[in-house]
């Protein structure tokens, strides 16, 4: 087998996440249905699979050490982000003090108006559960995978939440699995070996399983609200959409011209993921202001391709500013 090194590796995952990102800013600007249903069929999915991937390192690290990181990681964005956001509504008169506290708890199932900050919330739990599980037997973990796709389906049935968001746990936690799987078995080192052929047929053929799986025969997905119209063709879809993605970004990853964008954006999902929804909200608020109609929520596709290329395009300075800031402020790191 070619050796493949760590860093090309480390660069699929960011050329994944710099796709991923842009997808969640896409699907977030209300496109039409169709591409609504491919975007959430697979996209956070692909994000949950990218932290499991990195998760061998779970291994042979003690439980504390891990609570500790994701506390700096993923909790304290969350929260810092979180009560800004409630601050925000609750100036505006959109939400009792009450609410912006149950909010920023996930009490609810509901964050608020900054509704993408749930996934570092899903994410921190799952991220906690499945280091738990690396560290058993193969078989077992397994096991313990279709154990979490049944809750899922326990749940997508009788829609029932859970405070902290941890009705939201086993779907994630199934997809991390996934991914550290990919990992575990070298899924990706072994498409890599594959030719240019079987890599561009095998990776058309990953498409069409999950537009017919994720987007002809299932609504729009949503883990947040718990809307799954077929579990089994949602997790289908969602296999295969990571499958589909891993190819893609191969591809790119073989041209040192069309992998840059991506793996920027990929390396500053943090920072977009946290505030997009800032940039979204002004856009509702200007376009109601100027021409009586919020642009934001106007289900398009056309527009909403072209609103995301625009906000992509300002992220590019303000993320080149952030790096810098966090150059000089290490600790910054887990704010944004």
């Amino acid at each position: 087998m070619e050796q493949i090194s760590k860093k090309n590796r480390i660069n699929d995952l960011d050329i994944m996440k710099g796709i991923g990102i842009m997808l969640i800013v896409l699907g977030h600007l209300e496109p039409g249905t169709y591409l609504m249903r491919f975007i959430y069929s697979f996209h956070l999915f692909l994000f949950f699979a990218c932290s499991g991937y990195v998760g061998k390192r779970y291994e042979k690290r003690s439980f504390l050490t891990i609570i500790v990181q994701n506390l700096k990681r993923l909790a304290m964005p969350y929260f810092i982000w979180s009560i800004f956001s409630q601050i925000i509504g609750f100036i505006c008169d959109e939400i009792s003090i009450i609410q912006a506290g149950r909010n920023v708890l996930f009490l609810d199932a509901n964050v608020g108006w900054n509704a993408a900050l749930w996934f570092l919330y899903s994410l921190f739990w799952a991220d906690l559960l499945c280091a738990l599980i690396v560290k058993i037997k193969r078989w077992k973990q397994f096991v313990l995978g279709f154990l979490l796709i049944g809750l899922w389906f326990i749940f997508a049935i009788t829609k029932v939440t859970l405070p902290f968001g941890l009705y939201t746990v086993p779907v994630a936690a199934v997809f991390w699995l996934i991914g550290y799987w990919i990992n575990s078995y070298e899924i990706i080192d072994k498409i890599k070996d594959l030719s240019i052929t079987f890599k561009i047929v095998g990776g058309g053929v990953l498409l069409i399983v999950n537009i017919c799986c994720g987007t002809i025969f299932n609504s729009v997905i949503s883990i947040y609200h718990i809307q799954y119209q077929n579990v089994m063709l949602t997790f289908i879809s969602g296999v295969a959409g990571i499958l589909f993605m891993i190819v893609v970004a191969i591809l790119l990853n073989s041209s040192t011209k069309a992998n840059k964008l991506f793996i920027f954006y990929g390396q500053n999902t943090l920072t977009i993921l946290c505030t997009h929804y800032y940039i979204l909200r002004l856009i509702g608020a200007v376009t109601d202001k100027l021409i009586r109609h919020n642009l934001w929520k106007f289900s398009s596709t056309p527009k909403s391709i072209l609103f995301a290329i625009v906000v992509l395009a300002v992220y590019y300075p303000l993320l080149k500013m952030v790096i810098k800031v966090k150059e000089n402020y290490p600790k910054l790191k887990y704010l944004i």
